[in-house]
């Protein structure tokens, strides 16, 4: 795909290119703004011999001085709105696995403190992305190899200590209610992403005509149709699989 930063700029540090964009991105500049300026990063790069860090110095630095030379329109996007989607996503997400399994087998729902604690875990974790989306991406941006890994672990190994360790019963009610709210977040947070995607602003190489970059456009949007759709199945699978398990 010629909206790939990677195929616009395959001669610039990989890590460089994607920090690039990332922080453009962050500050809402047109993509094709953020196409024009990987062409001509790669353009100095290609023709220079020069490696990016040297040539334009840190890439969020570099970001700020080109969005400052822009006029940004008014936001296409809300990062706050696509935070509150992800957190109303991630709460469909918990309860749903949480109360389908009880409720398809007619069984009463039982939440266990290890239970909740992974609910409060995953609940703070959608809430940070939410209130501070750019913090989280970049803190994220600058992790590298193993230790992106373990940080991602961190949160997966609290919840399972958790559960492991706190298997008393905190509370026993009908899983209807529970269920039924879990099914509507989960549709209402995809519904939210999707459309957030929908009105995203591809990024665009110079020199693509109208035709090229609406077939970008036409591809983007399945892929993004595709994305939103994958945590539902997923949740629904996770249900499935978790209704048919023995007792």
């Amino acid at each position: 795909m010629t909206s790939d930063p990677r195929a616009i700029a395959p001669h610039v540090d990989p890590a460089w290119r994607e920090r690039l964009v990332l922080e453009l991105r962050l500050r809402d500049v047109p993509g094709t703004t953020i196409g024009g300026a990987l062409a001509d990063v790669e353009a100095h790069c290609r023709d220079s011999g020069q490696d990016a860090a040297a040539a334009f110095g840190d890439p969020a630095a570099y970001a700020a001085t080109l969005a400052e030379a822009v006029a940004v329109p008014a936001p296409r996007r809300s990062p706050l709105r696509d935070g509150l989607g992800a957190l109303v996503q991630v709460g469909g997400v918990v309860a749903t696995v949480w109360s389908v399994p009880p409720w398809l087998r007619g069984e009463e729902l039982s939440l266990t403190a290890g239970a909740a604690t992974t609910v409060l875990v995953a609940t703070a974790l959608a809430a940070a992305v939410a209130a501070a989306p750019g913090t989280v991406v970049r803190g994220l941006m600058r992790l590298r190899g193993w230790r992106a890994f373990l940080a991602g672990l961190v949160p997966v190994a609290v919840s399972a200590l958790a559960i492991a360790l706190l298997p008393a019963t905190a509370l026993t009610v009908t899983p209807v209610p529970f269920a039924v709210v879990g099914l509507a977040l989960l549709a209402t947070g995809s519904a939210s992403l999707l459309r957030g995607r929908r009105q995203g602003d591809l990024l665009v190489a110079p020199g693509r005509t109208r035709e090229q970059a609406e077939a970008d456009a036409r591809r983007a949007r399945r892929l993004a149709r595709v994305a939103a759709l994958l945590v539902p199945a997923a949740t629904l699978l996770t249900v499935a699989l978790v209704t048919a398990l023995p007792r």
